[in-house]
């Protein structure tokens, strides 16, 4: 494991086309003279220590296709923490494909450069502290395979523009100050395989057209203002602590290889499917805060469900050689 920290001479490599230090313990800042490296193509800086902004010359390579600066600790001196803004100029060129500053403490707005970089393929701004109106952040990328937002302050509305995404597969906006109405456009995603909108502040119905996204396996809008009815279209989610109203969707029981269903802090009534009895792959179940009644499913998800994850029911139990049991 090498350390120490980048020389301003690293800009005299005019030639170097990759350039990979992650995973080490070096430290200081990102000198400017990188800026030089026009046929870097490679920048791999991840699981480091270094301190300092993000240096804007970095925008000149033209050529840098994929950038990594991952888990680095400390972009300001004082508290240890990457900080400051995106470069203004990053993807100037046109060519970044792969792009992950995740877990820092960078703040301020998105770049317009990109905003228009429709070369990305795969970005990752997770745990941050980004900020600017989602709708009017990010625009149409016909490469674009996965995106991760989430954790950060972003605000507005869902563009339905992302549903002209079609080759993205992860869309990942959770926990940011998101408002308005899950777009119905979604739909037009048809390679769409997850989809993450937890903990921001979503209403109304969901969509019954994210039906038609028939590879989604990850659904998880929990932590939101939704109300209404759970659409049949729909069968894979996390809906907790939002405002669904209505029976369970028969579709929920033909759901064989499910392994976790929340669907606590509704208003959920009748009986739990008796279809549920076949849904032998569900390790983890909840739900807690309901009006559900009758008796619970005879598989091991429920039998050897926690008590919290019962509770709050008009009334469910057990019956025959198990014990009963009615949580209140």
């Amino acid at each position: 494991m090498f350390s120490g920290s980048i020389p301003q001479e690293i800009g005299m490599l005019r030639s170097l086309t990759d350039f990979a230090l992650s995973q080490n313990n070096f430290f200081g800042s990102i000198p400017a003279s990188i800026g030089n490296l026009t046929s870097l193509s490679i920048l791999y800086l991840h699981q480091n220590m270094f301190c300092g902004s993000i240096s804007a010359s970095i925008g000149n390579i033209m050529k840098l296709a994929r950038l990594h600066l991952t888990h680095l600790q400390s972009l300001q001196s004082g508290d240890n923490h990457h900080s400051g803004p995106l470069s203004k100029n990053l993807c100037r060129g046109g060519q970044v494909a792969n792009l992950s500053v995740i877990n820092n403490n960078l703040t301020g707005r998105i770049p317009p450069t990109l905003k228009n970089c429709k070369s990305l393929y795969r970005v990752r701004l997770e745990g941050n502290n980004f900020t600017g109106n989602i709708s009017e952040t990010f625009a149409v990328y016909p490469n674009l395979n996965y995106i991760s937002l989430s954790n950060n302050r972003f605000y507005g509305e869902l563009s339905p523009k992302w549903g002209q995404c079609h080759n993205l597969t992860s869309l990942q906006i959770s926990n940011n100050n998101i408002s308005g109405k899950i777009p119905q456009e979604l739909q037009h995603a048809t390679q769409l395989q997850e989809l993450d909108l937890s903990s921001n502040h979503l209403v109304g119905e969901i969509p019954k057209e994210l039906g038609a996204l028939t590879m989604m396996f990850r659904l998880l809008l929990s932590g939101n203002q939704l109300s209404g009815k759970i659409p049949p279209e729909i069968a894979i989610l996390d809906l907790s602590h939002n405002s669904i109203i209505g029976a369970i969707p028969q579709q929920l029981g033909e759901l064989h290889f499910l392994e976790i269903l929340d669907l606590s802090h509704h208003m959920l009534n009748g009986s739990i499917l008796i279809s549920f009895n076949d849904l032998q792959s569900l390790t983890v179940v909840n739900s807690s805060y309901n009006q559900l009644e009758g008796p619970i499913p005879n598989i091991k998800a429920f039998l050897e469900a926690s008590f919290d994850a019962l509770r709050k029911n008009n009334g469910l139990g057990t019956t025959g050689r198990f014990f009963h049991i009615v949580v209140i």
